[in-house]
């Protein structure tokens, strides 16, 4: 499954119209599952000449991308023609680069460094083209399942991490973070301390003697 198409899809968006917007979000679950969505858009109203052509080689990439596997969305509408498709993956651990960005990176990997602890790495190729890069807006969007320990991104929204691709330059993306496992297991050790609290504060107001049992019965004459 690959969907390297979209990418000299999107150069030729950005030689039809001038301009094109390419997203990409990589949505990370605690389970070291995912969900990736790719999409090219361009506004039609910007568009000098060959929109037919354009829409011609929107419906041919959808049907490619399909035939790899991929859900897609095709964006059809008066002002504005593009593309989106999107996978579920499930173990980024095992991801290899033509999984997903076989011509747009030259890899992408998420290593365990632990049972909790995971490093993203991607590294995108430049095209060596200072015009395209200036009119070809390029940007991945990942969500994390935690607030990432490390990284080098653009711009950062709690756990979410953005990065702007230099489409002439290329760009090095890199995050760490903790999946859900060791979350759930401070949240299990606190409930488990809080109910270890609540048990002793009980067993201490059981052994302490109430006031009238303090002091023994005075001795009548």
């Amino acid at each position: 499954m690959k969907v390297h198409i979209l990418f000299p899809f999107a150069l030729l968006i950005l030689f039809l119209s001038g301009c094109a917007k390419h997203e990409m979000v990589l949505d990370l679950k605690e389970d070291d599952s995912a969900q990736f969505e790719m999409s090219v858009s361009v506004d039609t109203t910007q568009v000098p000449f060959g929109e037919s052509e354009l829409r011609r080689e929107i419906a041919e990439a959808s049907q490619e991308a399909e035939e790899e596997g991929f859900t897609v969305q095709v964006i059809d509408e008066e002002t504005e023609a593009g593309l989106i498709v999107s996978r579920t993956i499930e173990d980024v651990t095992q991801l290899e680069a033509d999984d997903l960005l076989d011509d747009a990176a030259e890899f992408i990997e998420v290593q365990a460094l632990d049972d909790h602890t995971r490093v993203l790495n991607i590294q995108f190729t430049g095209e060596e083209d200072e015009m395209a890069a200036a009119m070809l807006d390029s940007s991945l969007v990942v969500h994390f399942p935690s607030v990432p320990v490390s990284h080098n991104a653009h711009s950062e929204d709690g756990q979410t991490l953005t990065w702007y691709i230099d489409v002439a330059e290329g760009t090095e993306v890199h995050a760490e973070y903790e999946t859900g496992g060791s979350t759930s297991m401070l949240l299990i050790a606190g409930i488990i301390a809080i109910l270890l609290g609540g048990i002793a504060v009980l067993l201490l107001k059981r052994k302490k003697p109430r006031k009238d049992e303090a002091q023994p019965p005075k001795q009548t004459a």
